[in-house]
């Protein structure tokens, strides 16, 4: 896992098992609306609106798009 700005981190997983784990966890989250973005083995994750109350100014959804990765925004 490493922190890529302030309230944005990217993470890393040895497999796709893993990977769904971390998503699991990230949909049952009590924090609110999270998005974020995920492919093979990794996953961007932006927490500003969480963490500020502020909408975000990263373009995940471009990123999934260069990525042909899937975006989504998950919350409980």
């Amino acid at each position: 896992q490493v922190l890529c700005l302030p309230h944005v981190q990217i993470d890393l997983y040895g497999d796709q098992a893993v990977l769904d784990k971390a998503l699991d966890l990230w949909s049952d989250t009590q924090q609110g609306p999270v998005p974020l973005v995920h492919g093979g083995n990794w996953m961007v994750v932006d927490l500003t609106g969480v963490a500020t109350g502020e909408p975000s100014a990263i373009d995940l959804e471009g990123l999934a798009s260069e990525m042909d990765a899937e975006y989504e925004t998950v919350a409980s």
